[in-house]
């Protein structure tokens, strides 16, 4: 991811200007415990960490951690054709709509 939509300016834009980004390394730190929003990230990377790879995603929550409000789906380098970490417009897109539900959700 850090190498295509992550790295395209529009992106970086709001993300800066509309979001409070937040990397979490989960085999160091484990998962943060006050998001419960991405609890279910936690039976996917343990089924991938069996195979010594990793998990590629985002996810958008709302300020308490308790809602997810979008995400990106999966980022394996298998999946680039499809997978909406690998295109900016579709990731900006996926922001816009996590925004826009977090909006109604006020």
């Amino acid at each position: 991811m850090q190498g295509s939509s992550l790295s395209d300016s529009s992106v970086i834009a709001l993300l800066n200007t509309k979001f409070i980004p937040l990397y979490a390394d989960v085999d160091v730190y484990g998962f943060p415990k006050e998001i419960t929003a991405i609890e279910r990230y936690k039976r996917i990377w343990k089924a991938f960490s069996k195979n010594k790879w990793g998990i590629a995603t985002s996810a958008v929550v709302d300020s308490s951690g308790q809602k997810l409000l979008g995400e990106s789906g999966s980022g394996f380098f298998w999946q680039w054709k499809t997978a909406t970490n690998y295109y900016p417009d579709k990731f900006l897109d996926y922001l816009q709509k996590a925004l826009n539900k977090g909006a109604k959700n006020v």
